[in-house]
C-alpha cells in the first residue's frame, strides 16, 4: 500500500483481531483507492477546464484583436439602443477621446429626422431576430462631417435568446461623396445635352427655312419656264432640288 499499490488485497483467514486488522486494512486501501481515483479524475478534470479557459483566453483575445484592428466602428448596445461599449477604432474614427460621457446614452438619440426614424426601425428589427440597415450622416465628436452605413444584428446567448445588439458603422463618406459628384456630373450633362437639343432645333429651323425657300423657288422656274429651259437647264434645276431635299434630310 506505501508504495502505491492500493489494489492490494490481505487475505482474511480467521475472523480474530488479526483477521479485524486485515479487513481494515483492506477496507483502507479500497478507500484510498477510490480517494484516489477521484482525485486523479478531479485533476484531469481541472486540467481540461484549465485548457478550455486557455483556449477561451486566446479565442477571445483574437476576436478583440480582430475587432480592434477593425477600421469600422464597432458597438454593444442593449435592447433598448443604449451604448454599452465602442471599439478603439470606432473612437477613433468618431474622433473621441473620452467614450466614458457616450457610455449608456441612446444611440437613437443620435440620429436626427428621418435618420433617427431608421435607426429605431433597425434597433426594433435586429431586437426581433432580424438585420436592419440604414444609411445617415452624422459628424465625429470634433466636428468632422461624415457619411455612415449602420448594421445592427442581434447577439444570441448560449440557449438562443437575444440580450444584446451589435451596431456596426462604416464610413462610406468617400463614398458618398463621389455619388454626390456623379450626380452632379449627370445633372451636367443633362443640361448640357439640352443645351444641344435646343441648339440643334433652333439650328435646324434656322436651316430649313431658306432651304424650303430655295425649294419653291426652284420648283416654281421648273413650271414656269418649263417650254425656255433646254435640257441642260432642267438637269440642274432637278439637281439642285434633289440637293435641296438631300440637305433637308440630313438637317432633319
Amino acid at each position: 500500500i506505501g508504495e502505491g499499490r492500493l489494489d492490494t488485497q490481505i487475505e482474511i483467514k480467521k475472523k480474530d483481531e488479526i483477521g479485524d486488522l486485515a479487513a481494515a486494512f483492506n477496507q483502507m486501501a479500497h478507500d484510498l483507492q477510490r480517494t484516489t481515483t477521484s482525485i486523479d479524475n478531479l485533476n484531469q478534470e481541472m486540467a481540461e477546464r484549465k485548457k478550455t479557459e486557455e483556449a477561451l483566453r486566446k479565442n477571445e483575445e483574437f476576436t478583440r484583436r480582430v475587432i480592434e484592428s477593425s477600421n469600422d466602428c464597432i458597438k454593444v448596445l442593449d435592447l433598448e439602443g443604449h451604448l454599452l461599449s465602442m471599439s478603439g477604432g470606432g473612437q477613433r474614427l468618431l474622433e473621441i477621446d473620452d467614450i466614458t460621457p457616450y457610455l449608456n446614452s441612446s444611440f437613437i438619440d443620435y440620429w436626427k429626422g428621418k435618420e433617427r426614424e431608421d435607426c429605431l426601425e433597425a434597433v426594433s428589427k435586429a431586437r426581433q431576430g432580424d438585420t436592419g440597415i440604414f444609411y445617415g450622416y452624422f459628424e465625429t465628436a470634433k466636428g468632422k462631417p461624415k457619411w455612415w452605413e449602420v448594421i445592427v444584428t442581434p447577439i444570441k446567448d448560449a440557449d438562443g435568446s437575444i440580450n444584446r445588439l451589435l451596431a456596426t458603422s462604416r464610413d462610406i463618406t468617400e463614398r458618398k461623396k463621389a455619388e454626390q459628384h456623379q450626380t452632379q456630373l449627370l445633372k451636367q450633362l443633362e443640361k448640357t445635352n439640352q443645351e444641344l437639343k435646343d441648339f440643334a432645333y433652333v439650328t435646324s429651323h434656322d436651316l430649313k427655312t431658306p432651304l424650303r425657300g430655295i425649294k419653291t423657288i426652284a420648283d416654281w422656274m421648273s413650271t414656269d419656264y418649263a417650254d425656255k429651259l433646254d435640257d441642260d437647264g432642267k438637269e440642274k434645276i432637278n439637281l439642285l432640288m434633289t440637293r435641296v431635299d438631300r440637305m433637308y434630310g440630313l438637317i432633319a
